[in-house]
């Protein structure tokens, strides 16, 4: 959450917020959900104030104790263009996040 002061004239707020859910159905297999929502206090051309967000899922596979191969379905229900965008994301990770 902040504020942003411009050298010019006005000025806008921004609220950021990111949830998380992470479910281990076994020792190899993790699904999820993010949710990233935000939210400024600046009109748009078109007098709305501009609200958008992210839904990603995951489902990643544990390769091995370091590094584990992920799958991010996303929707952005508003982007900065005000159009929804879809996609898939594939991701190798190495080393990070929670090692059970």
């Amino acid at each position: 959450m902040g504020v942003n002061h411009r050298a010019g004239p006005g000025t806008w707020r921004v609220l950021n917020v990111l949830n998380s859910v992470e479910l281990f159905y076994n020792r190899r297999v993790r699904l999820g959900v993010t949710h990233a929502l935000r939210a400024e206090d600046l009109k748009t051309p078109s007098g709305g104030q501009p609200f958008r967000g992210t839904v990603y899922g995951m489902l990643s596979y544990v390769l091995t104790r370091d590094a584990r191969f992920r799958i991010n379905p996303f929707v952005e229900y508003r982007d900065v263009t005000g159009e929804r965008d879809a996609g898939v994301l594939f991701q190798l990770c190495v080393g990070c996040g929670l090692r059970k």
